[in-house]
């Protein structure tokens, strides 16, 4: 391997790390831990020892991703082995369980197919087609690697799965590829939906949101907080319907308990809108909006945490980062 393959392994690793640590860091983030706010026995400090322990998964991501471009076979990436691995890095970091399954989801296909996107010399909105490429490549072996890691990592607001689908929960194997899962699981995850869609939020919302946010404030605070909210505006947050669900109906299938707490999700993207049209944090209407926003999520517990628009908002950081594009 050449001295600047390993350069640019490490470079995006750092820009994964900071990305992480960027969004759990900004606030107030409604419904979410941020540097002011712990929550339901999550610190903040968790959060960050997280951010910075998925980092050799990622550099290894980069390395792999190069690999299999030279090589012409993207299966060999073993997307699944790698989010397993940076499922254990995060695991060894810290004490409080489950803090960044969606964002090493996200992450590791993004690193394995940034390699393929500098050598190609395109545009970072031409990123999303080439993780698609990499999650289509997948395996059954990826699958019931993240199976493997999801059953480790213990996250919540899982369900049971409908019938044909294996229970993560359960670590139940599955002859189906990586792709193959996260298409039948878009239904009701929106890290799963922002997978197969080649990254449609981040790239389309977030990433778009967070620099002309930047760009008039000059603020990374405001423009990762913007952006979050921009994203929960325009798309309700799968893990709060999915948790609002399963307390309706405890045993019901996780697409069923989706449609039974969308309602709910969709009330909070309707907050989240009306404190963005409002000013966001640069006016004090705006502000005051999303300081209640968060007050009331937190008041109604882990069910309202807008998870999935977290990961969704560490994607579009790490995409700009990645473009060259300079905040702090």
């Amino acid at each position: 391997m050449t001295i600047k393959i390993e350069a640019q392994a490490l470079n995006v690793m750092v820009k994964a790390q900071l990305a992480a640590l960027l969004e759990v860091s900004a606030y107030p983030k409604p419904g979410n831990v941020h540097r002011l706010r712990d929550r339901w026995g999550k610190r903040f400090e968790h959060f960050a020892a997280g951010s910075i322990a998925i980092g050799p998964a990622i550099r290894e991501a980069f390395i792999r991703g190069y690999k299999a471009w030279i090589h012409g076979d993207l299966s060999s990436v073993r997307v699944g082995r790698l989010i397993e691995k940076a499922i254990k890095l995060q695991l060894q970091a810290h004490s409080a369980g489950n803090t960044h399954l969606g964002v090493i989801m996200l992450f590791i296909p993004i690193a394995a197919s940034t390699p393929i996107w500098i050598a190609e010399g395109k545009e970072i909105f031409d990123l999303g087609s080439i993780v698609l490429k990499v999650v289509k490549a997948s395996t059954s072996d990826d699958a019931n690697a993240l199976i493997k890691a999801i059953k480790l990592i213990k996250p919540s607001g899982l369900g049971r799965p409908p019938k044909g689908l294996p229970d993560a929960s359960k670590g139940q194997k599955t002859s189906l590829s990586l792709y193959e899962v996260l298409e039948a699981s878009s239904k009701w995850d929106g890290v799963a939906e922002e997978l197969i869609t080649g990254l449609k939020m981040s790239l389309s919302v977030g990433l778009p949101t967070l620099i002309e946010t930047y760009e008039k404030t000059r603020d990374v605070n405001i423009a990762i907080v913007h952006c979050f909210l921009k994203l929960l505006s325009e798309k309700p947050d799968t893990f709060i319907a999915r948790s609002v669900g399963l307390t309706i109906s405890p045993y019901a299938p996780i697409d069923k308990a989706v449609r039974l707490g969308l309602a709910e999700a969709k009330r909070i993207s309707g907050r989240a809108r009306e404190a963005l049209e409002a000013g966001g944090l640069t006016t004090s209407i705006g502000r005051k909006l999303v300081e209640e926003l968060d007050k009331e999520l937190e008041y109604k517990g882990p069910t309202h945490n807008p998870g999935t628009t977290a990961d969704l908002t560490a994607a579009s950081i790490f995409l700009a980062l990645l473009s060259g594009f300079k905040m702090l």
